[in-house]
């Protein structure tokens, strides 16, 4: 088996896992002020992601990785990665409560690394929509 396929699968299932992990642990036991606002959830769930995953990983990794030193990094994660994870975690300081902002950083790194693994952008998009529609389970008033 290829490893990206492995590192996706794994991708796929570790959402699940951290939402849990951090429910059981008392981590997250404090549910974050996340207000729709009559926003419809097609946009959560569809448009935010597609739309920031075009952005960040398509545009913005893919600009950076075209720079040498922008390939190298640590543990699997470039410098590259690093940068866009950081500019998204960022943006998102913007329009949520210092917590969640802060918890879209390791997903970010995560949709980053799948993306350079097998440089499909609709494998970083599923990600973000699966993280999302977990992060419902926690954020839904």
């Amino acid at each position: 088996m290829k490893p990206a396929v492995v590192v996706t699968g794994a991708a796929f299932v570790v959402a699940p896992v951290f939402l849990l992990a951090g429910l059981a642990t008392g981590i997250l036991s404090d549910r974050p002020s996340f207000d729709f606002d009559g926003e419809p959830l097609v946009w959560f769930l569809i448009v935010y992601p597609v739309c920031e995953e075009v952005v960040f990983r398509g545009v913005i990794q893919r600009s950076l990785l075209g720079w040498a030193p922008m390939r190298r990094g640590m543990a699997g994660v470039s410098i590259a990665n690093l940068l866009t994870s950081l500019l998204f975690t960022g943006i998102h300081f913007w329009s949520h409560d210092v917590l969640l902002a802060l918890l879209v950083f390791l997903p970010s790194l995560i949709f980053g690394y799948c993306y350079e693994m097998t440089r499909w952008l609709t494998i970083a998009i599923g990600l973000h929509v699966w993280y999302n529609l977990i992060a419902l389970f926690w954020v839904w008033p």
